[in-house]
């Protein structure tokens, strides 16, 4: 994995409004997110690496293997998404040192959770 849960890629197309509306959300929540890295990706121009993503919609957020996509992204789902990222990543690093601490190795369990219907996968 060559990004933290800090970095979020942000699938959008600039004829969308819905993903206008997102992005400025996205843009409001930095304040609360300092650390948060956001690679805005334009979807009808890079169809291959949305597909390899997963995503299938737009607007849609991805971190690691947990998405977030919705026909209306409010910002107060965003947020829930990136507080859930904050949180997984405390678990992730929990259980690695607790794995170290036991001589379990090194492996860590992957958690996946798709937006707009909440379901887990």
């Amino acid at each position: 994995r060559g990004r933290s849960l800090k970095h979020v890629t942000f699938y959008h197309s600039v004829v969308c409004p819905r993903c206008h509306a997102a992005g400025f959300s996205l843009a409001s929540l930095r304040q609360e997110f300092p650390d948060l890295q956001v690679e805005k990706v334009e979807y009808l121009t890079n169809l291959g690496r949305a597909a390899t993503a997963r995503v299938r919609s737009i607007p849609t957020m991805v971190s690691g293997e947990r998405h977030l996509s919705g026909f209306y992204l409010t910002r107060k789902r965003i947020q829930e998404f990136l507080e859930s990222l904050k949180t997984a990543q405390c678990r992730s690093s929990d259980r690695f040192t607790n794995r170290l601490g036991s001589g379990a190795g090194r492996g860590q369990g992957v958690e996946r959770a798709r937006g707009g219907s909440d379901a887990k996968e």
